[in-house]
């Protein structure tokens, strides 16, 4: 065969294969759009919600107020303040018998409002007090407590939309007082730490012999 003929015979199977390829490509189906990364209802993208303090952040809270028919364990008590003594007074009770998932309720005095709660976890330290720790829903947020509950003694820490509050109790009687209440008069510039004067030398005395 001569060379015009296979020069011939390969650009004729060249337009041949393109011919092929063009009408493959024509009838192929296109891909499908991807989907869009714009945030939208029920897209998880961009960062999470940050937005809410530490102490409001729980587990996510719906639309849907909790059920808190639970009894009332924290309110306000009638008695004579100890003289220099911060904070309103109040009983507390029961809080060693709730279990995961029961509700009560809570007063505050400052606030003169109550506030219902669910316990979210219950544990024993290795002290032996029991830890009672949940959440007050509130408008869709998730505001945290947690009580420390020994033999006698309780202490507790509880947030509400209008701050933190401590209390501390003794055979079920004691006071609570607000965060705001606990800074009043504290100069934070300042170090919380003191460093104590050396200790003089002893004096020595010469010995001298005879």
């Amino acid at each position: 065969m001569s060379p015009v003929v296979r020069y011939a015979a390969a650009l004729a199977l060249f337009a041949l294969s393109t011919g092929l390829f063009v009408w493959f490509l024509k009838d192929t189906p296109s891909q499908p759009a991807l989907p869009s990364t714009q945030p939208g209802e029920g897209n998880i993208t961009g960062p999470p919600d940050v937005s809410r303090p530490a102490s409001q952040v729980g587990k996510p809270a719906d639309a849907r107020e909790p059920d808190y028919s639970g009894p009332l364990l924290l309110e306000a008590a009638t008695g004579t303040p100890v003289p220099g003594q911060r904070g309103e007074l109040i009983k507390l009770g029961g809080i060693d018998q709730l279990q995961p998932g029961e509700s009560f309720a809570y007063y505050i005095p400052q606030e003169d409002r109550r506030y219902g709660a669910r316990v979210a976890e219950v544990s024993v330290s290795a002290s032996g007090n029991r830890i009672v720790a949940g959440f007050s829903r509130q408008e869709g947020v998730d505001y945290r407590f947690l009580f420390t509950v020994g033999r006698q003694q309780t202490f507790g820490t509880i947030y509400t939309p209008a701050g933190r509050y401590q209390l501390e109790t003794r055979s079920g009687l004691g006071t609570i007082i607000s965060g705001q209440t606990i800074s009043e008069g504290l100069d934070f510039s300042q170090p919380d730490y003191v460093i104590p004067d050396p200790r003089p030398e002893p004096a020595q005395e010469s010995l001298r012999g005879n």
